[in-house]
């Protein structure tokens, strides 16, 4: 066989023997496809290169001449494409697009003519070939190719993970050496020397380019080597340790001090050393795991260490955010990987928030995309076995440089989602996760899963307790704004009482003043008729007066202005005095007042005025509230240790749930209100701060339609009794 035979042989078989393993890993992803097509084109490049210098007719030369340059730029062509699918697809526009195809199609026809190829001829001394006249933009559309793919990886590296780097790294390195040898094998040595006899090298420098480039996408699936060199290493190291201290003790101690021949010498220290050496091996293994673990396994940890340090972490926080961003911590640091990210959903619709060691997050369609890929009884998916059995999920994690995805759930079913996702980078040594890691990863997923949850629970109880505080203040903001209204209300409202009630008392007092002088006659002779209308007036003016008289205390209570002024009244003689203005009132409304004056009665030291008003406001409403028929009993008794003031009726008494709120301001029952719609709710209201601002009581008892009870006590004091 000769050499071209051999190493068209040797070219094809390994180029297309990668590029078919490739493609068998998974043959839905487009950056296997495009691999696999590239091998093929380069087969047939090589292929198409031997024939163009076989001892065939020269027209089967120069066809195989033209495809050589076809087959040689569909190479540079399923270069690019490749580049713009691994290790995921990136799309390309549609001006991209047509120019790309544009240029293929022009530079593939043109390369079956003679003016990229050129011409092929045959005398003496063997085959001769020329160079197209276009053969300058056939190497100008190659070289533009090159860097296009070349500059499609760079930006992808840019934006990627290490372990992706590393694997465009190496694919880069592979394109560079294979082009940079090819060109000058192929292309230049030939155009400077006119010899194209270094051609036939070239095809073998293709497989480079196919080695690297199958490690780089398979790299991270290989058995972890590192491990069997590391621990190989060890027990050499200590086999070699054993053996020379063995060696240099015994017959050093032999040779030196004791007779060879000596039973010391063949078996005592033989024994010794050999327990010597037992108890001192573990010792010395141990020293040689750690120096050989830093050299070749980087990633070793001690996965008891690394759980109790998470627990640790779990058990010292509650808040969700500490507690995740300080357990990402701790993962990252143990398992040694680029970055440890958790994305928690509390709501479907409600985008995940990212905790970790970095920044990184995922676009909320992406990720619902993501979950329902995952929607299975699987809780840790490894990126580099989910290739071939889920693609789309596959081409997910690799755009988004997620090595691991681990779904954290409290129990498994088929079709459950889960509230959150721990994500995790690649490796920083770039090696790939073994079965312990992810048995490790797994625990850490069931202890994460309780922790979460509380923590959620935890939060849900703040935000609650902050979200009612919020109610609460924003409550009493609206309060105290709506009370500062009211008060600025209330006072406005009590201006203009004042205001009313006294420009309403100087026209009041000359009503009653004219209406008393025509009751006395100094008008002239008055007829019963006559009196009888003008005593009802008279009767009306003084309620009003009273009336007023209750707006203006209110308005001095308001103002600090409410003065008691004390002087020696009769109480008996007042009561006679407002019960004769109310007579005739109780005989139009068919009422029987009952009135036995005692014939001995103190004097008391009152605010006659007010105390005057309190009897005509009790009898008043006594006849109004009484039906046609009742008798209103009015009773003054001198005790022993007070005196007392009733007004007794048989009217409609007050309901028990009106009774506490009878005396406030403003305030009526709702029977009162029926029956007498004209009321203000003030007179009740200022009998009890005039009664209490003396130093008595109010009295007050009702039954709902038995009647009712109003009066006052006073206590006898010295300030009550008058000393002379």
């Amino acid at each position: 066989m000769s050499l071209e035979v051999f190493i068209l042989f040797i070219t094809c078989i390994l180029n297309l023997s990668l590029g078919l393993f490739i493609l068998l890993r998974n043959t839905k992803l487009l950056s296997n496809i495009s691999f696999f097509v590239l091998a093929l084109n380069i087969s047939a490049w090589a292929v198409s290169n031997f024939l163009t210098e076989a001892d065939v007719p020269i027209e089967v030369n120069s066809l195989f001449n033209k495809l050589a340059y076809l087959f040689g730029f569909f190479c540079v062509v399923s270069i690019v494409v490749f580049c713009y699918n691994f290790p995921v697809h990136i799309p390309i526009s549609r001006l991209k697009a047509t120019i790309f195809t544009s240029i293929t199609v022009i530079i593939s026809l043109l390369s079956l003519t003679p003016l990229i190829a050129g011409d092929v001829s045959r005398d003496s001394s063997g085959l001769h070939f020329t160079v197209g006249s276009l053969s300058t933009l056939y190497v100008v559309a190659f070289l533009a190719f090159l860097t296009a793919g070349a500059v499609r990886l760079l930006k992808t590296r840019k934006h990627s993970g290490y372990k992706r780097r590393q694997q465009i790294l190496l694919v880069l390195i592979g394109f560079i050496v294979s082009v940079i040898l090819g060109l000058i094998m192929n292309v230049v040595l030939p155009t400077i020397f006119d010899d194209f006899q270094t051609a036939k090298f070239g095809p073998l420098l293709t497989v480079v380019l196919v080695a690297t480039t199958t490690y780089a996408i398979v790299k991270h699936g290989l058995f972890n080597i590192r491990l069997v060199i590391a621990r190989s290493v060890t027990y050499l190291a200590l086999i070699a340790t054993f053996a020379s201290v063995y060696s240099i003790v015994v017959f050093g101690i032999a040779y030196t001090f004791i007779n060879e021949d000596s039973v010391l010498a063949r078996e005592v220290i033989p024994v010794a050393l050999a327990i010597f050496l037992v108890l001192t091996g573990p010792y010395l293994k141990q020293y040689f795991d750690k120096v050989t673990n830093r050299i070749f396994y980087r990633d070793a940890y001690d996965p008891q260490v690394f759980l109790d340090q998470l627990n640790k972490a779990i058990i010292n926080n509650i808040e969700l955010s500490t507690l995740l961003r300080r357990a990402a911590q701790v993962i990252e640091s143990n398992l040694k990987c680029e970055y440890v990210l958790f994305s928690v959903f509390e709501d479907v619709q409600q985008e995940a928030r990212y905790l970790g060691t970095t920044k990184k997050t995922l676009d909320h369609e992406e990720m619902l995309s993501l979950r329902k890929l995952v929607l299975s009884s699987q809780k840790v998916i490894d990126v580099d076995t989910v290739e071939a059995r889920h693609p789309k999920l596959y081409a997910m994690l690799i755009k988004n440089d997620i090595a691991v995805l681990t779904r954290l759930v409290s129990s498994l079913g088929a079709g459950q989602t889960a509230t959150a996702y721990m994500l995790l980078g690649p490796k920083k040594s770039g090696n790939r996760y073994n079965q312990q890691d992810l048995r490790v990863i797994e625990i850490v997923a069931d202890e994460l899963v309780v922790a979460i949850q509380n923590a959620l629970r935890f939060e849900e109880i703040q935000n609650f307790n902050i979200t009612l505080q919020e109610k609460v203040n924003n409550a009493t903001r609206k309060l105290r704004t709506s009370n500062e209204k009211l008060k600025e209300l209330d006072e406005t409202k009590d201006d203009f009482i004042s205001m009313a009630s006294h420009q309403l008392r100087t026209p009041l007092t000359s009503v009653k003043g004219y209406l008393s002088m025509v009751l006395e006659g100094d008008a002239g002779k008055v007829t019963a008729r006559q009196r009888k209308m003008l005593e009802q007036a008279f009767v009306s003016s003084q309620r009003m007066t009273y009336l007023i008289s209750d707006l203006l205390n209110v308005s001095r209570l308001k103002t600090g202005k409410f003065v008691i002024e004390r002087a020696p009244t009769n109480l008996v003689t007042m009561v006679q005095q407002e019960l004769d203005q109310l007579t005739e009132a109780a005989k139009g409304r068919n009422l029987t007042l009952v009135f036995k004056p005692p014939k001995v009665f103190p004097d008391l030291m009152l605010d006659e005025t007010k105390t005057r008003q309190i009897i005509m406001n009790f009898v008043d409403n006594a006849i109004y509230y009484t039906p046609a028929g009742g008798t209103i009993e009015i009773k003054i008794a001198d005790n022993e240790q007070s005196v007392e003031f009733l007004v007794v009726d048989s009217g409609l008494g007050v309901p028990k749930r009106d009774q506490p709120h009878l005396f406030t301001k403003f305030y009526r029952a709702n029977n009162a209100r029926k029956a007498r719609p004209d009321g203000t709710g003030l007179g009740l209201f200022m009998a009890k701060k005039v009664i209490v601002a003396q130093g008595g009581a109010i009295i007050f008892t009702s039954q709902e339609g038995k009647g009712s009870i109003f009066g006052f006590t006073f206590p006898k004091t010295r300030e009550l009794i008058n000393a002379n």
